[in-house]
């Protein structure tokens, strides 16, 4: 499976590990929404709520003619999606190195 940030048609974004099946849709496990929220200092913060919390398993199908794009997720955003459903590693930056 591959960790993508998929665009709906409704303007959603959905972090979620992906895989395309033969019969012509996309299967999303550990999906989670891209939110925008401010801080108390007034800049915006990104934040990751369920999406389709209601699923059984936690897995979902989408259909090719819901999906604006797909793009693989900054590093920072990777690594908080890796410390909910990954092993918890995170990749280091070239800024995070010590000089």
């Amino acid at each position: 499976m591959t960790i993508l940030i998929i665009k709906f048609i409704t303007g959603e974004e959905v972090i979620a590990e992906t895989e395309a099946s033969p019969h012509g849709y996309l299967e999303l496990k550990n999906a989670m929404s891209l939110i925008a929220r401010p801080d108390e200092s007034g800049s915006v913060r990104m934040g990751m709520i369920p999406f389709a919390q209601f699923s059984e398993n936690k897995k979902v199908r989408e259909y090719p003619h819901a999906i604006v794009a797909d793009y693989e997720p900054a590093l920072e955003i990777l690594n908080q999606y890796n410390r909910l459903f990954g092993s918890g590693i995170q990749l280091a930056t070239a800024d995070m190195m010590p000089k």
